[in-house]
């Protein structure tokens, strides 16, 4: 198939301060971030800054997510969440930018995002974007030809839950030929580890392709002099030559034992300019008027400070061009939360800062960056100053705790210096051995028999507080009993599960964790219901009004099988001699036994529909899944959905009579032919990635016929509706056929798919065979499967699906095995009960029928 692309040039000339600035084609740089949210799912966030004198970069991007372990990787959309400029422009002349129909030289960022979850653990997955092209640049060759690659690493078989550091700075800076620049990223990083900062090569086709470098520079050398700091990330240098200069940096971040469990690029443009204004000098701005307990400036830019004291500071910057008015910006607040920053004056200006370090703050990231700028016009002068703030630990003893009774209290100490003694200051004293485990040390354990204050004692010597205190309160103990009606369970019949024997009598209250499944949280007393197999474990806090606190686990084991809901014939009284007849009916809609095709037709208009997959990331038009994809002529597909999805969304078994597909968008045909949709149950949890094996034996609920397909949900009504277990986990799948006399193939439709931690979609796709009666085309695997919105209900339980018992074996009972039977009671009272088995993993239902027989018996 020929597939067309182009790359379109565009020069647009600046006159500003009697020079070119640039000639652009159009994207200025960009960088990939991410924040974790858990179980290997993270929010993506791409930036982007683009030349306003050219387009704009888009709505959506592809963002891939490839590493190094053998997993599959992650193709997924990220979406644009805002665009604003950032041209480097004082504000009167802010509206003559080309991003506002002008002429000054103007840049917009686009800000995009998506959540992705990736398939597993790896030391190093690599989010990456690729695309055309790069602004017209100085020291690369052709860059205007040239692609752009941006990209992103993590590491999350060491660091699970890290989220990535993020920028702050001005991104793209005009800097004055001939005056000293510095230049600061503005790193944020968030998860108290170390950072290191280097120059890199700016990449092209993949994230391991540099670009071509003209003669004398280097992705370590973009620029003539140029140097970083690789514990600040402060860029330094003299401008020598006017241009526009492609500058690549690297963050990595570190771990405390050294290893790199992430990194992130900023690849930008800097751009050099013949300037009349003259901008402050990179040295200015050192630390003065410096206030507060134990703090000291170790440098011009540095200091080192104590936990929970507070301290002051001002910064005073004066701009040669005396007429120039001075402001500031910072990442200050991201930094250092709680900071307060204010400034007075405008040339010189005096930047005030004021911040208390919580404890817990020694040996995190407190590195910040100030930038102050003028008001020159059209193009403002600005320059980034690097300050560092050193944390020294404060004593800590830790949180007040409370006990019970005879138990005992684990002491948590952190502060300066390597020695932690501890003292009384109300309470029993100290004794080693008997009520406390060890003196001095950092984590001792407690066991006082009344409420008592412990002073605790650092040996620091840096003029930080030393001492702190803890209180540990004795409350009185209570017992009690944890109380359950069964071990195990039947999915969807309720277990309960309670606390008795509560003594003393008093005011208690009870929360129970987690939440899910029960009928109640805060009780003493709750039920546990359902819907999917596995030990479940449930442990109930229990707090006295005197703040006695215990806790107590109670776990249930849910079989992979449902109860039927049956109830027995009613009770009777008849004369010696006479016959009862005992029949069970079925109370109501239960669940399948097994998978199968419905013999009682569909819902009947009494459907359920439930959606499953909630991402709003969608398909290329080449990219698979695509249960509308004509990209080739014939496809068979296959998605594997667990039955814990289906449970979230939920369904717990029954009739299935209806199949929808999202489109996005159409960018193929709207009719397909020979358009057959088959199901199955599976035990399969995954498909295999190496070598897909498509599932047989899959029963056909849509005939093939011709589908119609608009953009938003397409519904697909069943000829036979499925009937579901509630336990296996079912395939889909879907399979049309364009060939002659239909022969075409365009493009597939975008539909909306949702990413798993296992292999979810196969798939195979040709344009000469029909797939549908032939495997023989490219086979393809990805880790997700389509959104999909499925239309159930209950059913009628199929009496044939179940065993029966009636006991007790007296009364002549005409076939104890049967559903429906007859007895010849003796004289009396006599309980016949009937047991009902789902042979589909044991669970049982019962129900009894009193038979009262008068009279004197004659057998």
């Amino acid at each position: 198939m020929l597939q067309k692309t182009g790359k379109f040039i565009f020069i647009c000339v600046f006159l500003l301060l009697g020079q070119k600035l640039a000639n652009a084609s159009h994207i200025s740089g960009g960088e990939v971030t991410y924040t974790s949210l858990g179980n290997n799912q993270y929010k993506v966030i791409l930036t982007i800054y683009w030349d306003c004198g050219q387009y704009d970069p888009g709505t959506s991007e592809s963002i891939t997510a490839d590493n190094t372990c053998g997993l599959a990787s992650v193709t997924f959309i990220v979406n644009r969440d805002t665009t604003y400029e950032v041209s480097q422009i004082c504000p009167n002349s802010i509206g003559q930018t080309t991003c506002n129909g002008g002429t000054l030289p103007g840049n917009s960022k686009n800000i995009y995002s998506a959540i992705v979850t990736l398939p597993g653990a790896c030391s190093q997955w690599t989010f990456e974007l690729n695309g055309c092209c790069r602004n017209i640049s100085t020291n690369v060759v052709n860059a205007d030809f040239d692609d752009y690659d941006f990209y992103a690493t993590l590491n999350n078989a060491d660091a699970p839950n890290n989220n990535s550091p993020y920028f702050t700075s001005q991104p793209l800076p005009y800097m004055c030929v001939g005056q000293p620049v510095c230049y600061n990223p503005g790193v944020v990083e968030t998860d108290g580890n170390t950072l290191a900062y280097s120059f890199v090569s700016a990449m092209e086709a993949n994230s391991t392709t540099p670009v071509a470098y003209s003669t004398g520079y280097s992705g370590t050398s973009p620029m003539t002099g140029i140097t970083i700091d690789q514990n600040t990330g402060l860029i330094s240098f003299t401008p020598t030559a006017i241009g526009n200069y492609v500058v690549c940096f690297l963050v990595e971040e570190k771990n405390a034992n050294g290893v790199i469990i992430g990194s992130i690029i900023r690849d930008i443009q800097m751009v050099v300019v013949s300037c009349t204004n003259q901008v402050i000098p990179c040295n200015a701005g050192g630390i003065d008027h410096l206030t507060g307990t134990g703090a000291t400036a170790t440098s011009p830019n540095s200091m080192q400070i104590c936990e929970n004291i507070p301290f002051t500071f001002d910064m005073t910057f004066t701009d040669p061009d005396g007429a120039d008015v001075l402001t500031y910006t910072s990442n200050i607040q991201q930094v250092l939360p709680g900071a307060i920053i204010n400034s007075s004056g405008t040339n010189p200006i005096t930047v005030n800062v004021s911040w208390t370090a919580p404890a817990g703050s020694a040996n995190t990231n407190t590195n910040f960056a100030l930038t102050i700028k003028d008001n020159a016009c059209p193009v403002t002068g600005q320059q980034t100053v690097n300050y560092d703030i050193n944390v020294l630990p404060a004593a800590n003893a830790g949180a007040d705790q409370t006990i019970c009774g005879s138990q005992t209290a684990t002491l948590n100490a952190t502060g300066p210096g390597s020695s932690y003694t501890w003292s009384v200051i109300n309470g029993p004293p100290i004794i080693v051995g008997t009520n406390f485990s060890c003196n001095p040390c950092q984590n001792p354990i407690a066991s006082p028999t009344a409420t008592t204050k412990y002073l605790l004692t650092c040996n620091g010597s840096s003029g930080c507080i030393v001492t702190d205190t803890v209180m540990v309160f004795v409350t009185p103990n209570f017992t009690y009993n944890i109380t359950q009606s069964s071990v195990s369970s039947c999915l969807l019949t309720p277990v309960n599960i309670g606390v008795a024997n509560l003594s003393p009598a008093g005011s208690y209250t009870y929360q129970w964790n987690p939440v899910t499944n029960l009928s109640n949280t805060a009780s003493p007393n709750t039920s546990a219901t359902f819907n999917a197999p596995g030990t479940h474990t449930y442990t109930v806090t229990i707090s006295s009004a005197q703040g006695c606190v215990q806790s107590s686990p109670v776990s249930i084991t849910a079989t992979a099988s449902y109860s039927p809901q049956i109830i027995a014939s009613n009770d009777t009284t008849f004369n010696a001699g006479g016959i009862v007849n005992l029949n069970t009916y079925f109370s109501g809609p239960t669940i399948p036994a097994t998978c199968g095709l419905s013999l009682s037709g569909g819902c009947g208009g009494t459907s359920t529909a439930s959606t499953i997959g909630t991402d709003t990331t969608s398909n290329s038009a080449t990219n698979y899944p695509a249960p509308y994809g004509n990209y080739y002529t014939s496809s068979m597909q296959q998605y594997l959905y667990t039955a814990a999805e289906l449970n979230a969304a939920g369904i717990s078994g029954g009739k299935i009579d209806q199949l929808d597909f999202y489109v996005k968008k159409i960018k193929g045909i709207t009719t397909y032919h020979e358009y057959t949709i088959k199901m199955g149950c599976t035990n399969l949890t995954t498909f295999n990635a190496t070598t897909p094996v498509f599932e047989t034996g899959l029963l056909t609920v849509y005939p093939a016929q011709t589908k119609n397909i608009v953009t938003g949900w397409n519904t697909h009504i069943f000829s036979n509706a499925f009937e579901w277990d509630g336990l296996s986990n079912i395939i889909i799948q879907i399979c049309f056929s364009e060939l002659p006399p239909t022969f075409n193939f365009t493009n597939n439709c975008s539909t909306t798919n949702t990413t798993t931690a296992y292999v979810s979609s196969i798939w195979s796709n040709d344009d000469s065979d029909d797939q549908c009666t032939t495997i023989t085309g490219s086979i393809g695997s990805a880790n997700k499967h389509p959104n999909i919105i499925l239309h159930h209900c209950s059913i009628i339980a199929n009496p044939a699906s179940f065993s029966y018992q009636w006991t007790p074996s007296i009364g002549n009972i005409a076939n104890p095995s049967a559903q429906n039977t007859v007895a010849q009671p003796p004289c009396g009272i006599t309980d016949f009960i009937i047991t009902v088995t789902n042979p589909n993993g044991g669970c049982s239902d019962k129900d009894t029928v009193r038979v009262n027989v008068l009279g004197t018996s004659t057998i």
